[in-house]
């Protein structure tokens, strides 16, 4: 019966992923995207000033801005970005995952620059 539910889950996640499309749907949207995954890539920088040094001597590199996750029994991430080839932009990524099991996570976004941990202390 756990095999059954967990085949279904998946197959219901696979469904639901399968529509989705990397680049976004308006100019907006993607002036957005830009924008955001450039204050990412200038946060990075101000924390690694070697990080500009890698980024020349890679072919192409992916910037994801945010990466959001969250699991009770069935879990996933998700996040939307842009494939960069030095200052040129190449296209729109995406990073999904999906995972069935014994978890329990919170719905929050992987660490801001600076910070250890992933949620506020209380």
């Amino acid at each position: 019966m756990k095999s059954k539910i967990a085949f279904v889950a998946v197959g219901v996640l696979a469904l639901l992923l399968a529509g989705c499309s990397a680049e976004p749907e308006t100019p907006a949207q993607q002036n957005s995207l830009t924008d955001s995954c450039m204050g990412a890539l200038k946060k990075m920088e101000a924390q690694d000033t070697t990080l500009d040094k890698y980024l020349a001597q890679s072919y192409a590199y992916a910037i994801y801005p945010n990466v959001t996750t969250g699991a009770f029994i069935a879990g996933g991430a998700y996040g939307q970005g842009e494939v960069w080839q030095g200052h040129k932009l190449l296209g729109y990524t995406q990073i999904s995952q999906g995972t069935v099991g014994a978890q329990v996570w919170r719905v929050d976004r992987l660490p801001e620059p600076g910070r250890s941990e992933p949620f506020p202390e209380r």
